[in-house]
């Protein structure tokens, strides 16, 4: 009988033992599970500033795609005025040669004295 008795009082011991053992890991665990709780917080507000970020990231690719379309239609706007504009100077240097030729060509008109002074007179 007593080595009943002695058989159980080990065994309660050891559940004794086992249960100061699971408290102190629970009050452990409760420990992180408090020191934790603000991070809850955290993560939310991180995973917000995360979509915002993916936003605001996705809204700058289509801008700058769009950007760089609009860049070439002026790129392509702009060769077209740049050959407009050689063809232009370059019918202008025509015109310039051609009035040229014609003025060495033409000789000055002859005045008459008597022209001179009657327009004079007038």
């Amino acid at each position: 009988m007593f080595t009943k008795v002695d058989a159980q009082k080990e065994e309660i011991d050891k559940l004794r033992d086992e249960l100061r053992k699971l408290r102190r890991d629970k009050e452990h665990l409760q420990g992180k599970l408090k020191r934790m709780e603000p991070l809850r917080g955290e993560v939310v507000r991180l995973k917000t500033a995360l979509l915002e970020t993916e936003q605001n990231t996705d809204e700058a690719l289509r801008l700058a795609e769009s950007a760089k379309d609009e860049l070439a239609t002026h790129h392509v706007t702009a060769n077209q005025w740049k050959k407009r504009t050689t063809g232009l100077e370059e019918e202008n240097k025509r015109y310039k040669d051609m009035l040229d030729r014609h003025s060495n060509n033409v000789s000055p008109p002859k005045v008459y004295p008597f022209i001179q002074i009657i327009t004079f007179y007038n």
